[in-house]
């Protein structure tokens, strides 16, 4: 499972570049940017741009976000965007970069 962490530089983070035909687990970790005491609510929403990458539903797990994403096209980066409330009414977004690449 790669991470993106929400307290790198910017929000983004480098992941090892995927292959259009794998299909891998992803983990937005929004702890460090949760209150003590606060929860992730609801199901949050992860997106990419361009299009292209298939993203399965995200699953809360404590701060942290998962969600598979699969496909893509080679030789394309992607910028996917999680964004998550919480119980205590703030909206916490996090970026990651994702290069396909055929291996």
């Amino acid at each position: 499972m790669t991470t993106y962490a929400a307290d790198e530089t910017g929000g983004e983070a480098w992941v090892t570049a995927k292959d259009p035909d794998e299909s891998r687990t992803y983990q937005f970790d929004l702890s460090a940017d949760l209150d003590t005491g606060d929860t992730i609510s609801g199901t949050p929403t992860v997106t990419a741009t361009p299009s292209g990458l298939t993203i399965g539903t995200p699953i809360v797990d404590s701060g942290k976000v998962n969600v598979q994403l699969s496909a893509g096209s080679a030789g394309v980066q992607y910028t996917v965007k999680c964004v998550a409330a919480t119980a205590g009414s703030d909206t916490i977004v996090v970026r990651g970069l994702l290069r396909v690449a055929t291996r």
